[in-house]
């Protein structure tokens, strides 16, 4: 095993609420965003950064990305080598357990997702932290299409950057798609929330949910 997943296992041990899923610490339950933390890799050996991960579970990204994220313990290196092991693991559960736990328990759905990373202008459709695919279905999912539709008019309407195309066209589809038949917009975040469930083994830490795959209010 490595040293950031043995680290992580032991963490998992200690914080009983905590599920590891691949190379994240998930907070459960998720449902439509994913809640965590993860290791990063340093140029030196046995020394890693610490985050505190959010991620939407609707992402086109195929990794995890550290957009709406943030390094913990003040951005030091970890040594997760084999004789700081110990001492390490306790420092982070004070982290973990002393406000960063309830922060991100904080972060359950696509409004508080919104709420937290969208900025100031977010009720107005502006939101400049959040990629525009992310954006638009965030919108999507808490009931704004106008939003949404703009969002991906706009993306999609820009040059094709190298590493993006397939984004802008996709947009360009679901927008097309979503004047046709606005459940379209469900359908691509349930497509995409699949995938990702798969992708990061989230199996376990997901909630109940209807039969469309989308959380219940019952």
């Amino acid at each position: 095993m490595t040293m950031s997943g043995n680290a992580l296992n032991r963490l998992q041990k200690e914080i009983n609420e905590l599920r590891l899923c691949k190379n994240i610490l998930v907070v459960p339950p998720t449902e439509h965003i994913i809640r965590g933390f993860m290791f990063e890799r340093t140029p030196y050996k046995g020394l890693f950064y610490f985050w505190r991960v959010v991620l939407p579970l609707y992402t086109q990204w195929p990794v995890v990305t550290l957009s709406y994220s943030e390094r913990l313990a003040k951005g030091s290196y970890i040594d997760l080598s084999e004789l700081e092991l110990e001492h390490s693991v306790q420092g982070l559960m004070e982290i973990i357990a002393h406000g960063e736990l309830d922060a991100l328990r904080e972060i359950r759905g696509p409004q508080e997702f919104l709420d937290r990373f969208g900025g100031p202008s977010a009720g107005e459709g502006y939101t400049p932290m959040l990629s525009p695919f992310d954006a638009a279905l965030t919108y999507c999912l808490v009931g704004n299409i106008p939003f949404c539709l703009d969002i991906l008019d706009d993306f999609g309407s820009e040059d094709l950057h190298p590493g993006l195309v397939d984004l802008h066209l996709s947009a360009r589809d679901l927008a097309r798609e979503m004047r046709i038949d606005p459940s379209s917009g469900e359908r691509k975040v349930k497509a995409l929330e699949m995938n990702n469930i798969e992708r990061f083994a989230l199996g376990q830490t997901m909630s109940a949910r209807d039969g469309d795959g989308f959380q219940s209010d019952g």
